[in-house]
């Protein structure tokens, strides 16, 4: 009759550690308010993942790099932040942060007899204000704290009560012109992604961690 001939192609699911991929059980994370909704960055969604900082190239490379495959695998996050990160570094531009709660003053002696200050601003736009601002430094862990479930346990009982660490911190003034998505890299310290920009002074810019695949948290 003419029909093209078709391919069919069986693969298995690609399991990752300490990760639900259900629907329904996701959902009742979302429903109970243990995440912030389907764009969450701890759930899987790709939605998620990309809020939390990984890249849509990082992505295709680590499947295509899997390969299609019938037997069931287990995978690890590690590879696939590790590839993120080789990417994110070639274009992420470097900051400088401290801190809030361990900050400490710096007393200088033996220097200049008379003290000056030379700013030297990385946008011009904020050339007269060198002012630190506030920052929120967020990690996340893992939803639950089992690598594998088996077939016949409730999800429910192994439920990480512990996903969300905040810290606050200060950084340089030139961070003010951040916007939503843009990823970059705080010195001494991990790549960030900025989920939210400076709104008003009085609220801190929020910067989601990225793995960077050397398993920084651990499940507990």
């Amino acid at each position: 009759m003419g029909f093209r001939k078709v391919h069919i192609y069986e693969i298995s699911r690609l399991n990752v550690v300490y990760t639900l991929l259900s629907k329904r059980k996701l959902l009742w994370f979302v429903q109970y308010g243990k995440v912030e909704g389907w764009d969450d960055p701890r759930f899987p969604t790709v939605q998620g993942i990309v809020r939390r900082g990984l890249k849509i190239e990082a992505l295709i490379q680590f499947i295509l790099e899997q390969g299609a495959s019938k037997n069931l695998n287990l995978m690890e996050w590690d590879k696939l932040w590790a590839i993120n990160k080789k990417i994110s570094d070639l274009v992420s531009p470097r900051h400088t942060a401290i801190g809030e709660e361990r900050r400490v003053l710096l007393i200088l002696i033996d220097g200049p007899k008379d003290p000056f200050v030379r700013v030297i601003p990385k946008q011009k736009k904020y050339e007269d204000n060198n002012e630190l601002v506030r920052l929120m430094l967020v990690d996340f862990d893992y939803l639950i704290t089992k690598k594998k479930l088996e077939e016949d346990e409730d999800f429910v009982d192994v439920v990480n009560p512990s996903t969300r660490t905040e810290t606050s911190a200060l950084g340089e003034c030139d961070m003010r012109n951040l916007k939503r998505g843009d990823v970059i890299q705080l010195e001494r310290r991990w790549n960030y992604r900025c989920d939210t920009p400076l709104v008003r002074l009085s609220k801190p810019i929020v910067l989601f961690a990225i793995p960077d695949g050397k398993q920084q948290t651990v499940a507990k």
